[in-house]
């Protein structure tokens, strides 16, 4: 039973996970900026756990201040750089593209763990992060005449590569306080977190009048609590 919950659950994740960027993409060809459409979603994912846990658990609001540095750092760059980065490269390329770029991330934790935690590349590391690259440059069209892909957007290859990184720093920093607190608290202080900077350089409230009038309020909704949490 165990065994087919284990696989019930991946389904459901990687099925929230592959709708964020259709989703996503339709919001902003309705006119919400990749920015703004990320401030919208981690502020109202950030919301949802905050009530969630002052009614049922407020205990698991509290953190310890030396773990701050952590969250920061989870926040700032594993939610906030993520979420903007993986919805700019959607608006400069595709989604099949932004998606793709998000799985050089395993790239990304090989050296990163090489230089920081000495962690070895051994022989078959290096051969997967080989063969990760030469998939994402199949994926996204880079054998086609003219190198048109690397040569196309190159502001999006980039930013996709942008979105690895983040998602990389995500993993390696999530694995360090999951080991100290609960996974919802996690969450939230990684939304906290990643919502103040979103904040700043997206201000979302100036779109707040094409949330009601574009129908977009209820694609944010279902990015913000479906795929932002359970995925």
């Amino acid at each position: 039973m165990d065994f087919w919950k284990g696989y019930l659950f991946l389904f459901v994740a990687v099925f929230c996970f592959a709708t964020t960027g259709v989703v996503g993409d339709s919001i902003i060809s309705l006119g919400l900026s990749p920015l703004k459409l990320a401030s919208w979603r981690v502020l109202l994912a950030c919301l949802c756990v905050f009530l969630f846990l002052l009614l049922t658990r407020p205990r698991l609001l509290k953190i310890k201040l030396k773990d701050m540095p952590l969250f920061l750092l989870l926040g700032f760059v594993g939610i906030a750089a993520f979420q903007a980065f993986f919805f700019t490269t959607i608006e400069l390329t595709s989604v099949a593209v932004a998606v793709t770029l998000i799985y050089t991330s395993p790239v990304f934790i090989a050296i990163i763990s090489y230089f920081f935690f000495r962690e070895p590349i051994t022989r078959q590391k290096a051969l997967a992060i080989v063969l990760t690259l030469v998939g994402c440059f199949l994926v996204t069209g880079g054998y086609e005449e003219g190198f048109s892909f690397l040569a196309w957007r190159e502001a999006g290859l980039w930013t996709g590569l942008a979105t690895g990184l983040s998602y990389a720093v995500y993993v390696i920093v999530g694995k360090f306080v999951l080991a100290r607190y609960k996974q919802i608290t996690v969450l939230f202080y990684g939304f906290l977190f990643g919502a103040i900077p979103l904040m700043i350089l997206g201000l979302p409230w100036r779109s707040a009048g094409l949330l009601l009038t574009a129908g977009i309020s209820w694609r944010l909704l279902y990015l913000a609590l479906v795929p932002m949490l359970f995925a």
